[in-house]
């Protein structure tokens, strides 16, 4: 991972399973790609944790995030810890707002979907 462009540090716990990144601001690292180095490396990718930032758009009732420089889209639900920050979202988001979450997308399934999921647990509106 060392390699990928806009990755400035890895650290990784074989012990633990657990792998940290720090990214670049402004990276177009999308959390697919890191998940199919990690599969190519013989290891299983398991729930993530981000801090992403995009476009949030609402639409029939669902939040979706497009990641800013990716072709990433996550699924907004709410996060069980953190169910106010979700509430909230809805309160301010319209049609689209530029936002940075933090929260966990959880692991693939194996199945081809739409888009992962993201379990949001804190937002801010980006200016």
């Amino acid at each position: 991972m060392n390699k990928v462009k806009g990755i400035t540090s890895v650290n990784v716990t074989l012990k633990r399973g657990v792998a940290h990144l720090a990214l670049e601001p402004g990276n177009a690292v999308s959390l697919p790609h890191l998940r199919g180095i990690i599969k190519d490396a013989g290891y299983v990718s398991e729930d993530a944790v981000v801090v992403a930032r995009g476009l949030v758009t609402a639409k029939n009732g669902e939040y979706v995030l497009e990641v800013t420089g990716t072709s990433t889209s996550v699924r907004l639900v709410p996060d069980p810890a953190a169910p106010d920050a979700f509430a909230e979202l809805r309160k301010v988001v319209r049609e689209s707002t530029r936002v940075e979450i933090v929260g966990t997308i959880e692991s693939p399934s194996g199945t081809a979907k739409k888009s992962d999921t993201l379990r949001m647990r804190s937002f801010t509106i980006d200016p």
